[in-house]
């Protein structure tokens, strides 16, 4: 549905292309960009995701914990995406409206200088909202040999800290997964139990006293496909070591869409 929208979106584009109307071109070409990327931000929400493998799924080097497997969550990049695109088409709009040098990019019956401010708003709102997704908490997992780290990356403005738990394969005493159903959207957080955890720490996001929680509907990986490998290195001392291999992130390859759809049930 969103690149069938694309496509008539883009062609106003076409025609402005054609006319020299720069405004309908640059306003068909962002309306159809944020068609465009809505579809995968849907289908994330519903919990069908690609087979395929996030590039913010690399091989990394930590000083402390040595090679391993880095996943960083991708979350807000997408719909930022979505944001940015329809913030460009509500500038446009509002522009071309306001100053009557290309043809409005309104239907004929809100061709006004009042929707005009209206779109000024909306493209300002959607605007706030980049800023703040940027300013929000970035999470990381680390996955070595010696164990796991979880890393939320917090910035206000021009300052950052990093704030890490870390925990041995040694010392985990259960892998469970919560899945929580916001209407259509699936949210897979995978929690890490152990006793080594201080109950007095500062708890996050879907934390427990004797848990941490791991993201990992927003990790650039299917989360069946982590939980699974998370699994394998728990069980497995000996599987370990092939989180240092530099294609280990293939490790991470999600089984076929099918097999995915049958994965319904909450993981334990």
């Amino acid at each position: 549905m969103g690149a069938f929208g694309a496509v008539l979106a883009l062609w106003p584009a076409v025609l402005g292309w054609r006319t020299g109307d720069w405004g309908l071109v640059i306003g068909g070409v962002s309306c159809a960009l944020g068609m465009l990327l809505m579809s995968p931000v849907f289908m994330s929400l519903a919990g069908i995701t690609s087979s395929g493998v996030s590039r913010s799924v690399r091989s990394g080097r930590d000083d402390d914990l040595g090679p391993g497997l880095v996943l960083t969550s991708t979350g807000n990049r997408l719909m930022m995406g979505v944001m940015g695109a329809f913030g460009v088409w509500a500038f446009t709009a509002a522009a071309v409206q306001f100053s009557g040098m290309s043809e409005s990019l309104f239907p004929d019956s809100r061709a006004t200088d009042a929707h005009a401010v209206y779109a000024l708003c909306g493209g300002s709102f959607l605007s706030a909202m980049i800023v703040v997704m940027l300013l929000s908490k970035r999470h990381e997992l680390y996955l070595a040999c010696g164990g796991v780290a979880r890393r939320t990356h917090i910035r206000r403005w021009w300052r950052g800290r990093c704030l890490e738990t870390f925990v041995s394969w040694d010392d985990i005493d259960e892998l469970r997964v919560q899945i929580f159903a916001v209407k259509a959207a699936r949210y897979e957080v995978i929690d890490i139990v152990s006793r080594k955890f201080e109950p007095e720490r500062a708890l996050q996001q879907f934390d427990k006293t004797d848990s941490i929680a791991v993201r990992a509907f927003e990790m650039g990986a299917d989360p069946n496909a982590l939980m699974a490998l998370m699994r394998w290195c728990w069980e497995n001392p000996w599987a370990r070591e092939r989180l240092t291999h530099q294609d280990a992130r293939n490790l991470l390859q999600a089984p076929p869409l099918r097999e995915r759809l049958s994965l319904n049930a909450p993981m334990s």
